[in-house]
């Protein structure tokens, strides 16, 4: 049977469909894999043979999912406002200004911060990001006007823009300080950062967010891991199997390492997760599904995790990695993931390991 001959907006439109109800099966704990909740949500859909198009890939679907895990609009703008409050105050000696459309909190594929500074700031800045352990999706680009690109719980973009290019102005309606920056022809309005957030409360934050600080991640995550059992890994530097049973490995010589490091644990069973979404770039693809699910530690281990092993195989390490707090930790996840690759080792099974790291997460908060 040939594949149905929808439009481009139908094949979208369908795709999207699609993508959310495989991700309400997996909420509701109807299906076990993204493979199967695709499948039986394909379907459910359509009675025909669809193309490409319109089938939607692993990660559409893990968008989805992250977005079924908040509660409603305000709890997902409270997290988001939370978080660029947090980013002002980290940035505060920079003199930030922010562009922020809350809108675009409604969206599924979520929101990217963006902040400007004067140039005068780039090295003050520069130097908070080798201080911090948060995950940088590029260099600074060449020009006049600077882009960084980094992920604090959020994926950020700061823009750093010499005096000359930044006309500002009092003139919007709060009598809030502008300033105007003109990029590639279209024109950006940034407000003073100090004028939009008070100091935030770092005991008040929204329950949107305090779900993931708190570590309370195993029903959002499970989807995920219950899929490693699908992925084969080469056998041979993998001889133990799939990576579910190597992530389970990992996991148990990681709490045997640090049996009260939560932040460690969680990232030696999900150090491989990116092999879900995509096989040629797995730590990439991790730090995408996870951004905004787990901690910046939790990141910053997984994302480093090829630089570790690059370490303990004699290459040296960047300055900024080497000064990062939790250097020690990455090279052991590093060894913990060179180690658990023994056939017929024993395991915990899934279960067990969410309910060991559920129970340390409940030890803490008790204590």
């Amino acid at each position: 049977m040939a594949p149905s001959k929808l439009t481009p907006p139908q094949a979208a439109a369908l795709r999207e469909r699609i993508a959310r109800e495989a991700a309400r099966l997996l909420a509701r704990g109807k299906a076990k894999s993204f493979h199967e909740a695709r499948t039986r949500a394909t379907r459910w859909l359509s009675q025909q043979r669809l193309s490409g198009a319109a089938i939607p890939s692993q990660e559409e679907i893990a968008a989805e999912l992250q977005a079924l895990t908040l509660s409603d609009d305000w709890d997902q703008l409270s997290r988001i406002q939370w978080i660029a409050a947090e980013t002002a105050r980290w940035l505060d000696s920079c003199k930030p200004w922010v562009l922020f459309d809350w809108e675009a909190a409604r969206s599924r594929h979520g929101i990217v911060l963006h902040w400007l500074i004067s140039r005068r700031y780039v090295n003050e800045f520069e130097h908070l990001l080798l201080a911090s352990e948060f995950p940088r999706q590029s260099n600074p680009s060449p020009g006049e006007i600077l882009r960084y690109e980094f992920f604090r719980e959020l994926p950020q973009v700061l823009l750093a823009a010499p005096d000359t290019l930044m006309d500002l102005t009092e003139a919007d309606s709060m009598n809030c300080p502008l300033a105007r920056l003109t990029l590639d022809g279209q024109t950006l309005e940034f407000t003073a950062a100090e004028t939009v957030f008070a100091s935030p409360d770092e005991d008040a934050a929204p329950l949107a967010l305090q779900d993931s600080t708190e570590r309370n991640w195993s029903s959002s995550l499970r989807p995920l891991l219950e899929t490693l059992e699908q992925v084969e890994l080469d056998r041979s530097e993998h001889p133990e199997g799939n990576a579910l049973y190597h992530s389970l490995q990992v996991f148990t010589l990681g709490r045997e390492m640090h049996p009260w490091d939560e932040e460690f644990q969680w990232a030696c069973l999900l150090h491989d997760v990116g092999y879900v979404i995509d096989a040629r770039d797995p730590q990439s693809a991790a730090v995408r599904v996870l951004q905004g699910k787990v901690s910046p530690r939790v990141l910053f281990l997984i994302s480093e995790l090829p630089a570790a092993h690059a370490i303990l195989q004699g290459e040296t390490p960047r300055k900024s990695l080497r000064k990062a707090e939790s250097y020690d930790e990455l090279l052991d996840l590093a060894r913990c993931d060179r180690e658990g690759r023994l056939p017929g080792r024993e395991t915990p099974s899934l279960d067990e390991a969410l309910h060991s790291l559920d129970t340390l997460s409940a030890t803490w908060d008790e204590s």
